[in-house]
């Protein structure tokens, strides 16, 4: 066992700001953290969960709805990281000081952000679904999406289905047949593949 001790870092990923976050701490922001933990010899850093989490107003980082997915609230919304976001939409949006974020520079307002950024994703979603520019790369979309195989398609599944409903808490749910739950969420094939 190697005997020699570590200097760690402990953060929550929605705490790491920098400018054009968008509101909350993103991937881009942990890249920065991690490249400052190599230069300044920090043996690890710990990030509290990441995984995608329910529609509460203040969603807890251990109330996630997914043991796989990513909570897409942490996404860099940069044209270089998200296929289909337009450079006038980054424009628009990436120069924002922080108290003009849909956070502010201080806290996190969880609805706001979800909002803003589900808000550009789903433009990004059509663009990339329907542009010309996009087609070369939609076929390794789709072959991601084979390789992900049933995790992604249950939890696709019940993203459709917490929107339709309301909740995420399955059991208030008016249909508790898991077959029949997915029959309801199969008319709903747009809303899944955006959220795949």
């Amino acid at each position: 066992m190697d005997e020699k001790r570590l200097a760690g870092v402990v953060l929550p990923l929605f705490s790491l700001r920098r400018n054009n976050d968008h509101g909350i701490g993103d991937l881009t922001a942990l890249r920065q953290w991690i490249d400052w933990a190599a230069d300044a010899h920090v043996g690890f850093l710990q990030l509290l969960p990441v995984n995608a989490l329910g529609r509460d107003e203040n969603p807890s980082p251990y109330s996630a709805i997914s043991s796989v997915a990513l909570e897409p609230l942490y996404l860099s919304l940069e044209p270089w990281t998200i296929p289909g976001l337009e450079e006038r939409v980054f424009n628009e949006t990436g120069d924002t000081l922080p108290w003009e974020q849909p956070s502010g520079p201080n806290l996190v307002d969880y609805p706001k952000v979800r909002f803003w950024k589900m808000w550009i994703l789903r433009g990004a979603w059509n663009n990339f679904k329907t542009k010309p520019e996009y087609e070369g790369i939609m076929p390794k979309f789709r072959e991601w999406v084979k390789e992900q195989g049933s995790w992604l398609e249950d939890f696709v599944c019940f993203q459709v289905l917490c929107d339709l409903f309301g909740t995420e808490i399955w059991w208030h749910w008016p249909e508790q047949d898991p077959a029949r739950a997915k029959t309801i969420a199969a008319d709903y094939e747009e809303e899944k593949d955006f959220a795949r």
